[in-house]
């Protein structure tokens, strides 16, 4: 049986067909397919990159990198996966919210953040001379270097200080002044006698087995049913973690991008041993690691048939318990909300438990508004998806779970609401529209926008035009059967709607 060819496998990456993808990819040697390009070099993880992102979009991205397509194939721009999909964000306008999904998603797959095109451009240069402050911060935090030049000898920071971005510049100063430390450091301690440097190197290993010593001496985690061959790999993992130096364990924690604000050697060596017991762990086994610890995940993990499926949902589980175990990275985005109806629950236990909840640092405030309560994740009533805007957006995010979006709904355009649903009600718009008062007479504000047959999103300039059509075919000299009531409701109307938006 042959496989898929390589042109339709670009056709479906390209329209963000994830089901078609997974049907196409199945049983084949996927790793060389999609490492087959255009006439422009293009290989299917580019071509998903390229469109706007949405749910299939990064079900797509998902679904290519976990199929082992190559992050760093170039094409013939020299242009790798995450730097074409750096410069489709900054060409949107907009880099924030999805936007930064798909790069996160390569970043994530150790995508070198690095790579540079033919003029020696990497993503951060990029980044920097368009002044995305989100962008740049996200390439750092996977260790993109500040310092590195384009093939004219200008540095991202150079870039950004020639196009008056300040932020941006002031950022990168930091990250570099911070990251020439270590190399100064180490040239002041070449040019010390080598009798004090090995001196102190002896000294300083000694210490460190001493104190490694302490950290899980058999290497046994309770919750993970170890065999024998694991239990020698463990052993030994857990010897070579405690004869390392304090900065190789931060370098590895790096690597696997644990977070290490205030951890000593011994809690290193501790985290290390307990994301390698995740990774090896059976699925069965993590869902009791996550009940033991009360972090919540999705009750649809772990039930597809597709193996590429149950290894994505393997790393957002361990995600989720890094996240409460070890707490985040700084400038590290978290995995997205999980609401109580949808969080997988043991057997015998609702759902909406207190082990199910998801842990919070601070205790939640009293809900006294709807508001509030659809922003705590609490059931809320599902009468507001019956409204017609709603259900035509919904279409297009069918697996939103996510809280209702609240009276403040009304006020956002079309493309505030795909960014909420996409978010899973995560990410809420900050428009000017909703900081409007319309506390004062709501009801009163939505009768005169019916009275000229109007949504309450519409501009002044639709009410005017409403205004103008009604009054002409309403207008008592105009017509004569016309009751004069009907004329004064939408003089009224336009003019409360008028004064509002002035």
């Amino acid at each position: 049986m042959t496989g898929p060819s390589p042109a339709v496998l670009r056709k479906v990456a390209e329209t963000s067909d994830v089901d078609t993808l997974k049907v196409l990819l199945a049983g084949t040697d996927a790793s060389d397919l999609l490492s087959q390009v255009d006439s422009a070099g293009q290989s299917a993880l580019h071509l998903a990159v390229r469109a706007v992102p949405t749910d299939e979009v990064a079900a797509t991205v998902s679904t290519l990198i976990a199929s082992r397509a190559r992050l760093e194939q170039a094409n013939a721009r020299g242009e790798t996966p995450l730097i074409l999909a750096v410069r489709t964000a900054l060409a949107a306008a907009v880099p924030d919210g999805p936007w930064l999904l798909p790069i996160q998603l390569i970043l994530e797959a150790k995508a070198r953040a690095c790579a540079a095109d033919r003029q020696g451009r990497s993503s951060l240069s990029y980044a920097a001379s368009a002044g995305s402050l989100s962008i740049c911060r996200m390439l750092l935090t996977f260790r993109a270097d500040p310092t590195q030049a384009n093939s004219f000898g200008a540095t991202p920071q150079s870039l950004a200080e020639r196009q008056g971005h300040a932020e941006v510049t002031k950022l990168l100063a930091e990250v570099a002044s911070t990251a020439s430390k270590p190399a100064k450091k180490a040239s002041d301690e070449a040019k010390g006698a080598k009798t004090a440097k090995w001196q102190t190197k002896k000294e300083e290993q000694g210490s460190q087995e001493r104190q490694g010593a302490k950290v899980h001496p058999t290497g046994q985690i309770p919750e993970w049913r170890q065999s024998d061959e694991q239990t020698k790999e463990v052993k030994r993992l857990v010897q070579k973690w405690s004869s390392a130096s304090f900065q190789q364990l931060m370098q590895e924690c790096k690597m696997q991008r644990i977070n290490t604000q205030d951890a000593s050697h011994e809690e290193l060596c501790q985290r290390l041993l307990q994301l390698h017991a995740w990774e090896r762990m059976s699925d069965e086994e993590l869902k009791q690691s996550c009940f033991s610890r009360g972090v919540p995940f999705p009750k649809s993990c772990f039930t597809s048939a597709y193996s590429v499926n149950r290894e994505a949902d393997r790393c957002d589980v361990i995600f989720r318990l890094k996240e409460a175990v070890f707490g985040l990275r700084p400038g590290e985005f978290g995995p997205l909300p999980v609401a109580p109806a949808d969080a997988a629950s043991q057997v015998g236990q609702a759902a909406d438990t207190p082990s199910a909840a998801r842990p919070k640092a601070k205790p939640a405030a009293k809900a006294t508004s709807p508001k509030a309560e659809n922003q705590a994740g609490k059931p809320s009533d599902d009468s507001w998806k019956s409204d017609a805007r709603m259900e035509r957006l919904l279409k297009e995010f069918p697996s939103f779970s996510g809280p209702a979006p609240g009276p403040d709904s009304v006020h956002w355009n079309d493309a505030e609401l795909r960014q909420y649903f996409f978010s899973n009600g995560y990410l809420r718009p900050r428009s000017s529209r909703t900081a409007t008062n319309t506390s004062a007479a709501p009801r009163e504000l939505l009768r005169h926008f019916e009275t000229l047959g109007l949504h309450p999103t519409a501009s002044p300039e639709e009410v005017r035009r409403a205004y103008r059509g009604l009054a002409l075919k309403h207008h008592p000299d105009k017509k004569a059967d016309s009751s004069s009531t009907d004329f004064q409701r939408i003089q009224e109307a336009y003019d409360a709607l008028s004064s509002r938006r002035v």
